[in-house]
């Protein structure tokens, strides 16, 4: 059985948002989710588009963005440089980790996005948790870093494919 230490690269999330990543199994991360978005205070320091509409407690890092149309519903915690985009939903129970991305026109509910992940445009991510450096594509190729050793790739075909980071990933049709 997979462990959420098979799955993350501690090394490579904050410290302040380590403790959501200690636990034994995976699923039990949204119940870490949970609990640390219960404890979330409206902190409002970085830019808003005048057009966004932000609800509830929200802790905006200064560097983090928010884009025009945009709506996002607390609790949620947006980290360091990480943006959310035009026209956007992000409902709730929502982490995005330092340089996290939930582009155009995507909802968002109940997840952990870690550093640099992106679920860029047209995306719906719900009860999940996106792991360093994954991407989330609608169409075509993405690369992702989902553990310490492995990459993987997800296309509008719905072909995963896994194989060594140093390597390229390609789909085949």
């Amino acid at each position: 059985m997979l462990l959420t230490t098979d799955l993350y690269n501690i090394d490579c999330v904050p410290e302040v948002l380590r403790p959501l990543l200690d636990v034994t199994y995976p699923w039990e991360v949204l119940k870490k989710l949970d609990d640390f978005t219960a404890t979330i205070r409206d902190h409002r320091a970085g830019e808003v588009h005048p057009t966004a509409v932000l609800e509830g407690n929200i802790y905006l890092h200064e560097t983090a963005s928010i884009g025009p149309h945009a709506y996002v519903e607390g609790p949620a915690w947006i980290g360091e440089g990480a943006t959310v985009g035009h026209g956007a939903y992000v409902r709730g129970g929502v982490v995005l980790a330092p340089n996290a991305k939930v582009g155009h026109a995507t909802e968002v509910k109940r997840s952990l996005f870690l550093v640099d992940a992106k679920a860029p445009h047209l995306n719906y991510v719900g009860d999940s948790v996106l792991g360093h450096k994954v991407n989330i594509g609608d169409d075509g190729l993405s690369r992702c870093d989902v553990a310490r050793h492995y990459s993987c790739g997800f296309g509008c075909q719905n072909a995963p494919s896994v194989g060594n980071h140093s390597e390229d990933l390609k789909l085949q049709n």
